[in-house]
């Protein structure tokens, strides 16, 4: 007796290992054909900062938008928009450290879009596919128009000006409230920028000089 049901333990053992090595296996299938990874990687390389350091002008606001509507599709695909967005960049000659950023960069703001009720709206979804700024529907937001900002001023870091890490869904009202002045903060994300290649070590120099003279003020 003790046997047989030792024999059927090991059997169940066996089998539930089987089913864990399937679903690892369908797993990595699904994600190896991840349709979204091929319908963003172009649309990042307009934002690499290979591409935009070198002088690209087809990167826009309108392709940053369009490139948070595939990522919101690709999550409610079942797709992690994080992932896809961090492989597509890879994909399009990113560095590893680059690829990192861009894919924090997307899956944040498309958060920041769901908080904001954008894809409560079907048209926003429809408006946002062909690059157009969607409006807002949370509480105390009503209609606001929300468009790309920045959280380093292209004025002081203009080869920056496109770069998805430095690109942020906001209400247009609060980025006409952002300004071009040079702080601690600003020396610090120039800072990590300027390891990652994003900015010139010749615009970290200027913001850091700036922001020196701005705190003597």
């Amino acid at each position: 007796m003790i046997q047989k049901v030792f024999a059927t333990l090991l059997i169940a053992a066996a089998l539930f290992g089987c089913y864990q090595l399937y679903l690892e296996y369908a797993t990595s299938q699904r994600l190896a054909r991840n349709p979204w990874l091929a319908r963003m990687t172009p649309l990042i390389r307009l934002h690499t900062a290979k591409e935009v350091k070198g002088g690209g002008e087809k990167a826009s606001e309108s392709s940053y938008l369009r490139l948070l509507y595939l990522a919101w599709q690709a999550s409610e695909d079942g797709y992690s928009a994080l992932d896809t967005a961090k492989r597509a960049a890879a994909a399009a000659g990113a560095e590893q450290s680059e690829a990192a950023r861009i894919g924090a960069a997307i899956h944040e703001n498309v958060q920041i879009a769901k908080s904001m009720g954008v894809f409560d709206d079907v048209g926003n979804a429809v408006g946002m596919e062909r690059g157009e700024p969607p409006t807002a529907h949370a509480k105390g937001w009503e209609d606001e128009r929300l468009v790309v900002g920045y959280n380093l001023s292209p004025v002081l870091a203009p080869e920056a000006a496109f770069a998805i890490p430095n690109l942020r869904l906001m209400p247009e009202s609060v980025r006409d409230m952002l300004t071009d002045r040079a702080t601690s903060a600003t020396v610090e994300l120039a800072r990590k920028w300027v390891v990652d290649k994003i900015i010139y070590p010749e615009s970290y120099r200027a913001i850091a000089t700036q922001a020196e003279a701005n705190a003597r003020q």
